[in-house]
């Protein structure tokens, strides 16, 4: 048989449906924001893993033009190396049937012998391809199932290509594949084809490989990758075959790995604020709760329990709304996460396969739906035991000075009376008001400083890119004049001003115990230190270069990114770096915002230690316009002068076209962050309409005193609305104020989740006129239904209200 207690439990839950059903929404939107966020990250971090494992990917990849595949099998022979592979890779565009043109990466396979390394997946047509077909990667050609939306392509359609030979091909589009090793979505650059190496011979191209693949042996160590690809760069020079580029994956994960962990980072604690903020809602529910019961708690106590039993009641019943939540907030929040997981599935070109929702998130979610409201309604429990039990039982309410508040609406005249009373109730339980207030003003305040975040990025990404401020940038096949470089560029129409850049790789010598060992590999670049192309982002202590002179010629600039391996560096060190035989110690001036490891030199040091002195890389240019469009068709006109003159160019990059690849892909993380706003929004909703109940029921008194001296149901239901109309928009005034600091504090948390420094952040006023008007209805919506239910109390129900 059930406890009397117990019955109790349960008979309060079930006649005030009201209460109970906001109790378990406000629990179980906290739950659904905090483990709708942590199964998103589980399922994209190990979707990502086993999408990228599923494709067998390379550990090293060495850049070093076209190469006999019998350099393949002699690779695959070395020590410490588990697989190779080749792959042949040419620049291009592709001219589309508008007259508009898109910069693309054709890759050549052997698949008549089958890919071993970064292999891709069919999804579309025929796979893999034949004889004059060609396939489109599907994230970066944002194709549709039979049609390639993007470019107006059906299957079977001729695709126009001119590659850097200068030539013009016509092939077949015959379908899609999926190359989970490329970027796609927002994050990719340049579109990605596929031919079979025999289309690109009968297309009088060069088919054999320029990409050497190398997978090392399981459990290599980071630096044993590093000199294994520093061993076969000096093997292969040995050969006459010199590597152009070196790239070591080093933890062996999916490019975006790294972003998208700190991301959801982010998200997963924004969530938590969501589960916290939806525990301060509790304390208000448990103040009405025990208000209501005031006269029962007495009785209790009279018939002989004690504290910790009534305790233990009131706790259960908490539990009790916990565990009822749950049965929402489970199935929802797989929903979720599996949403923000195939959202972001999408932007990083990867598939979804199964769910993160694992016992250990199952655990966390059930755990934490039980603890927090117990947590959260332990303290008002136990304030509320510590009145006697005569107080208890007693009608008679203990007298109380009126507030200076009170004081000073007593004197208005000409205010209606039901403002009056409204604005004299919003400040009854100042507590309670205050937990109100806080997940209102938390939501407010994370909107307008994502929306604030958004409308400064044009200048972050100005700052983050000041080490190339160029217009257009064109990199070179192999080194030329530099001198011809600028002045070839300068002669393309709507060029006003271009400088010839070095640029090679390094490799990280350190020092340790009796010898040397290789560390990170290094890209460095070459020019001017009072280039108009550099407006480096340097930290505090750093500087940038100095003016060229015998005693500045070997300071070097190193992005943030390179602490990650070489986490000693500091200002003022020294820093010997190798390329082939040749070795070089430079002098650390200072470290700028960014990813990776890279360093800035003088244009003299680079291009000597790199073996081509006088010689440049690539070009960097300004253009008379800004703009896109016209950047673009610079771009298109120098590239056509250089292959004129029989120079090989590998790719070009519009600023203007990047910045805005950037801004869209940094538009899906926004669009991330502003859906967990919505989330504490809806929990800062559902508090507010526990807070108007309980405001009605307070007044239950008030109420039948007002109807009983004629106060009609418009009346009343415009006090209750009003009331909650005045809390909502002080919400918003304090959301306003906090969205400065807090916007910096979001701007700082994702700039090191992305390793791009404190992201810059401007008011943004559409964005705070957005949310006043999302305040606005929330709180109407809110007050309606208790307003409602306040127009219903009868004037004998209410002065029967103890």
């Amino acid at each position: 048989m059930i406890s009397p207690r117990w019955l109790k439990v349960l008979r309060d839950l079930w006649e005030n449906k009201s209460r109970t059903a906001l109790s378990v929404l406000s629990i179980a939107v906290g739950v659904i924001a905090f483990g709708g966020m942590l199964i998103a990250r589980q399922t994209i971090l190990a979707n990502l893993d086993q999408s990228y494992r599923g494709s067998n990917p390379s550990d090293i990849t060495l850049d070093i033009g076209a190469f006999d595949r019998e350099l393949i099998r002699w690779a695959k022979n070395q020590p410490n190396v588990k697989e190779a592979d080749g792959l042949t890779v040419v620049n291009g565009i592709l001219k589309q049937a508008d007259g508009t043109e898109k910069d693309i990466t054709l890759y050549a396979n052997n698949y008549a012998d089958g890919v071993v390394l970064n292999k891709s997946q069919s999804v579309l047509g025929q796979y893999p391809p034949t004889h004059g077909d060609i396939l489109f990667e599907r994230g970066s050609a944002g194709g549709s199932v039979s049609t390639l939306g993007a470019f107006n392509l059906k299957l079977g359609d001729p695709v126009r290509l001119r590659l850097s030979s200068n030539k013009v091909y016509d092939l077949r589009y015959n379908g899609q594949l999926y190359d989970v090793t490329v970027p796609g979505g927002p994050a990719a650059t340049r579109l990605n084809l596929y031919v079979d190496e025999r289309t690109l011979s009968d297309l009088g191209i060069d088919a054999r490989p320029t990409r050497l693949l190398i997978q090392t042996t399981p459990g290599t160590p980071v630096a044993q990758k590093y000199a294994l690809a520093d061993r076969l760069k000096d093997e292969l020079a040995k050969r006459s075959v010199f590597v152009r580029g070196i790239n070591v994956n080093e933890r062996g994960e999916h490019w975006a790995a790294n972003i998208i962990g700190g991301i959801i980072l982010i998200l997963v604690m924004v969530g938590a604020v969501a589960l916290v903020m939806s525990g301060f809602l509790i304390v208000n529910v448990v103040n009405g709760l025990l208000l209501s019961q005031k006269k029962i708690i007495g009785i209790m106590k009279i018939v002989g329990a004690d504290r910790w039993q009534i305790f233990g009641v009131y706790l259960v019943m908490m539990c009790s709304l916990g565990a009822l939540a749950l049965f929402i907030a489970i199935p929802v929040s797989n929903l979720l996460g599996m949403g923000i997981a195939r959202f972001m599935a999408g932007v990083l070109n990867f598939d979804v396969v199964a769910s993160g929702f694992t016992p250990t998130i199952l655990a966390l979610e059930v755990g934490v739906a039980l603890l927090v409201p117990m947590a959260f309604s332990a303290g008002p429990i136990w304030s509320a035991l510590q009145t006697t039990a005569a107080q208890a039982i007693s009608d008679v309410a203990p007298r109380q000075e009126a507030s200076l508040l009170e004081k000073i609406l007593a004197r208005l005249e000409n205010v209606p009376r039901t403002v009056v009373l409204a604005f004299r109730s919003l400040f009854r339980n100042n507590l309670r008001l205050i937990a109100t207030l806080l997940t209102l003003v938390a939501a407010g305040a994370i909107f307008t400083s994502i929306l604030n975040l958004r409308l400064g990025m044009p200048a972050t990404l100005t700052r983050n890119t000041g080490t190339n401020k160029a217009d257009v940038t064109v990199s070179f096949g192999a080194p030329i004049s530099r001198i011809a470089a600028a002045g070839r560029a300068k002669q393309v129409p709507g060029v006003i001003y271009a400088e010839g850049w070095m640029t090679t790789q390094s490799i990280v010598i350190r020092a340790s115990g009796g010898g040397n060992t290789e560390g990170s590999t290094v890209p460095l670049f070459g020019g001017e230190a009072n280039s108009q192309f550099v407006d480096a982002p340097v930290t505090a202590g750093s500087q940038w270069l100095s003016p060229y002179s015998r005693d500045t010629r070997d300071e070097i600039v190193l992005t943030q990114g390179i602490l990650d391996s070489e986490p000693n560096l500091k200002v003022g060190d020294a820093l010997t770096l190798k390329r082939g035989d040749e070795t070089h110690t430079f002098r650390i001036v200072g470290f700028m915002l960014g990813p990776g490891a890279t360093g800035y030199g003088h244009y003299e040091t680079i291009s000597r230690f790199a073996g081509s002195s006088e010689m440049a890389t690539s070009v960097r240019v300004a253009t008379a316009d800004k703009s896109a469009a016209f950047t673009k068709g610079v771009a298109e006109g120098l590239r056509q002068s250089f292959e004129n003159a029989n120079i090989t160019v590998v790719s070009s990059q519009n600023r203007a076209e990047l910045i805005n690849t950037v801004l869209t892909a940094f538009n899906v993380i926004i669009t991330l962050m502003v859906v967990v706003a919505a989330l504490i929004a809806v929990v800062g909703g559902l508090g507010l309409a526990g807070t108007m109940s309980l405001s009605v029921m307070e007044r239950t008194r008030e109420v039948g005193v007002m109807r009983a001296v004629g106060a009609e149901s418009p009346d009343l239901r415009f006090m209750f609305v009003f009331e909650g109309l005045c809390i909502g928009l002080l919400s918003a005034l304090i959301a306003f104020v906090l969205s400065l600091p807090t916007s910096t504090l979001v701007g700082q948390l994702l700039g090191n989740a992305l390793r791009q420094g404190t992201f810059n952040t401007q008011i943004n006023i559409t964005g705070y006129a957005l949310w006043l008007l999302i305040i606005v209805v929330v709180s109407v919506v809110a007050s309606l239904s208790p307003a409602s239910r306040a127009t219903k109390i009868s004037i004998r129900e209410a002065l029967a209200y103890a």
